[in-house]
């Protein structure tokens, strides 16, 4: 019998369900499988980047109006790699520079991205999210903005070492 419990445990934890904000609510759950035990693991370990950059939104489960459990973490991980069509170290790398595209709805992040990508190239837009992750805030508006959007990103690579500097003096 308790081989059967393991097989079904096993079976349940072939994908993460993460909310969306949907109609602005966070009650709509989706779903994305994992491709295999590894990037469960990377997933897992994208938690554990969140929880060392956003302590307190962690433990309450709440960053200002958008869930943060470690479901929700894991999905929009999941749903940021997929959407930049990244590896699981590209997208630990990402998340390890700036973890704010975790607390922004996955629906929304893929509507930037994609509009990036239309004004650019994939491989350019990659370039700027990973000098400046920030950026997947900026909204659809930025496909007319690319130029402006990587001349931001490297000056953000260029000022992150003194940005480092300051917020661990803060904490």
């Amino acid at each position: 019998a308790p081989a059967a419990g393991s097989r079904g445990a096993l079976a349940a934890a072939g994908e993460c369900t993460g909310r969306c904000r949907g109609d602005g609510d966070w009650t709509l759950e989706k779903s994305v499988p994992f491709e295999n035990e590894a990037e469960e693991a990377a997933a897992t370990e994208a938690w554990e980047v969140f929880k060392s950059k956003y302590t307190k939104a962690a433990e309450t489960g709440i960053f200002i109006d958008t869930p943060v459990e470690e479901r929700d973490i894991k999905y929009r991980w999941m749903r940021l790699k997929s959407t930049m069509k990244m590896s699981s170290e590209k997208a630990l790398e990402l998340i390890k520079v700036d973890a704010i595209p975790l607390v922004v709805d996955s629906d929304y992040v893929q509507g930037t991205f994609d509009a990036m990508v239309r004004g650019s190239s994939l491989e350019e837009a990659v370039e700027v999210v990973m000098n400046n992750p920030g950026v997947v805030t900026a909204g659809e508006d930025i496909e007319s903005n690319m130029g402006m959007a990587k001349v931001a990103a490297g000056f953000m690579t260029m000022t992150r070492p003194l940005n480092n500097v300051i917020q661990g003096l803060l904490r």
